[in-house]
């Protein structure tokens, strides 16, 4: 039995987008600069929250009966990124406006409705101590749902914050967003 504490260590890094994870051992070393949203600034803080309900039958009252709760997990991760750029706009729900003429600027425009195409995996890559390979979690099916909110201090970086939460697909309702990728503890 290890004594070890397992723990993420390093910076995080945000990637969004759709991501292969049909070969587990090798979907990491295929990730993208275009894929890339940005580097998490302090931390990430990510939570995955069973939510459960009791269904009701004639002759149940008020108890508990084992085996009669429905199960749904709750997904959100949260943290501030120190990158700004077009990803993470269009992660906010904000798109490039086509008709814009300058040569100098982009423009970006608030979405009006959030079709499902708009919804998107991210992916939070991180290391955890003594490991090489690395810890991480995938949220699908997600956006940024705070929106554009961005902290400019003195003396520090700016950093967008993003809230990103896990959404079920209509296709199966019984997958949960999110999974998480652990190295093995090799004995």
């Amino acid at each position: 039995m290890s004594n070890a504490i397992n723990m993420i260590v390093e910076n995080g890094v945000f990637y969004y987008g759709t991501f292969d994870t049909s070969n587990i051992d090798t979907f990491l070393a295929g990730l993208t600069d275009t894929q890339k949203l940005g580097l998490g600034k302090d931390s990430i803080k990510f939570n995955a929250s069973p939510k459960l309900h009791d269904y009701d039958f004639a002759g149940k009252g008020d108890r508990k009966v084992k085996g009669m709760e429905g199960l749904a997990w709750e997904i959100k991760a949260s943290g501030t990124c120190i990158d700004f750029n077009d990803k993470v706009l269009g992660a906010s729900l904000l798109e490039k406006d086509s008709s814009n003429a300058s040569t100098k600027f982009d423009v970006f425009k608030p979405l009006s409705d959030i079709k499902t195409e708009l919804y998107k995996d991210l992916l939070i890559v991180g290391k955890e101590k003594g490991k090489t390979d690395p810890v991480a979690i995938l949220i699908k099916n997600t956006y940024n749902n705070n929106g554009v909110s961005l902290e400019m201090k003195d003396k520090e970086n700016a950093g967008v914050s993003l809230e990103f939460e896990g959404h079920y697909d209509m296709t199966d309702l019984d997958d949960a967003p999110f999974r998480i990728f652990k190295p093995k503890d090799l004995a």
